[in-house]
Parts: C-alpha cells; sequence; structure tokens
C-alpha cells in the first residue's frame, strides 16, 4: 500500500521507486503474562552490518541475515495454524516433523477467533505503522523517492511495537481467544463443522481407550 503525501488543496501525483525493494522478516512474538518479547528481524543479506544496528531500536532486538530475508534456520516450535484443508498437507508434515516443529490445527472458521496476534496485536501495529510512515515521508518530503533505511526501519519498529504492545493489550489477546487461561467453552459445539467435530471426538475416545 503506498501514501501519498502532499499540501492540502495542491495536486497530487504518485512516484513509484521502481522495483528495488527488499524482503525484511519480523518475528513478532508475545507472552500470555502481558510481556512483549523483543522483535527479531532477518534483513535480505549475507550478513548482518554493524550500521544496519541502530542504538534506537527495541531493546533486545535481534538480528539474522538470510539470502531471501526470510526464515530459514530449523528451531523448536509450537505451530497454530489455520484449520482450512488448503492450508495443510502431507509435505507440511514431513517438513514439521523433521524441522521439530509441533503443529496444533485450529478449528476450522474460528482462526479469526483463536489467533492472539491476529486478534489484539497486529491491529494496532498496521495503525502505528501507517502513521509512522506518514510521519516519515513528510520529515523526508523534497527529497525524492528514498526507500527506507534499515536502521530506519528498526527504529520505527521500536515505537510501533512499544505502541502496540501494552501489557492490556497482551493478555486481552490471550483471553479473548481463550488460548490462556484455555477455556475449552469458549464456543459452543454448532459453529464448529458436524464433520470434523464428530472425528474430533472420536480420536479423542480413540486416545483415551488406548490410554
Amino acid at each position: 500500500r503506498i501514501e501519498v503525501i502532499g499540501k492540502r488543496g495542491k495536486p497530487l501525483s504518485r512516484v513509484s521507486g521502481g522495483s528495488g525493494r527488499e524482503s525484511t522478516s519480523f518475528l513478532a512474538c508475545i507472552s500470555a503474562d502481558g510481556t512483549p518479547l523483543s522483535p527479531f528481524i532477518i534483513f535480505k543479506r549475507g550478513a548482518v552490518q554493524t550500521r544496519w544496528i541502530s542504538t534506537k531500536a527495541y531493546p533486545g532486538t535481534v538480528y539474522m541475515a538470510s539470502s531471501n530475508g526470510w526464515m530459514e534456520e530449523p528451531v523448536k516450535a509450537l505451530l497454530l495454524y489455520d484449520g482450512h484443508n488448503s492450508h495443510i498437507s502431507l509435505r507440511i508434515i514431513e517438513c514439521a516433523i523433521e524441522n521439530k516443529i509441533s503443529l496444533v490445527k485450529l478449528p476450522t472458521h474460528l482462526t479469526n477467533r483463536l489467533h492472539p496476534l491476529d486478534k489484539g496485536i497486529f491491529g494496532p501495529v498496521k495503525t502505528s505503522w501507517k502513521k509512522k510512515l506518514i510521519a516519515h515521508g513528510k520529515k523526508h518530503m523534497g527529497h525524492g523517492v528514498r526507500q527506507l533505511k534499515k536502521n530506519e526501519f528498526t527504529e520505527l519498529l521500536r515505537e510501533v511495537w512499544r505502541e502496540s504492545n501494552t501489557e492490556n493489550n497482551i493478555k486481552n489477546s490471550f483471553l479473548t481467544t481463550r488460548v490462556f487461561p484455555i477455556n475449552s467453552g469458549k464456543f459452543p459445539e454448532e459453529e464448529f463443522s458436524p464433520i470434523e467435530l464428530k472425528r474430533y471426538k472420536e480420536n479423542k475416545q480413540t486416545i483415551i481407550e488406548n490410554n
């Protein structure tokens, strides 16, 4: 999305900066106790350069680099994923096993209610990020199209992360989704797919009998 900035009452035009954009990944983590974890940033480069690391970045920010700016290294993790059938395959399951990732399939059509980050954090993050980019554009107005520098990205992210991750926001994100504290009775059975609910109950009964 592109924001066009100009004086009120004056004709505006948009100038694109070309296709020379780079991918930068930001791993967002929060804890159910209301604590925001430090950002994990992956730049598209062979190695992290010291000039990218700003003293004004969020405290404890971790920096990594990869050839494509994506997350590549295997780590132990618990992955809550969208329960839609198109989002899972045998290859994904095999990949998860190979990389020691535990998969937890969220109930179909209830993902938007069960993701803590989606429920209470990413909304404020997007709103704050938009405001920061507009302010940054106004500050550098008159200098032509200018790519956001990596150290500037980390500084803006610090402000956004601090504003969005209040203790109340984080705790309410887990509370409203009932991920923590766990509340299995949050959603009535009629909101689930009858077929999948039947399969779940049968599998649960099988596990109980086998134990």
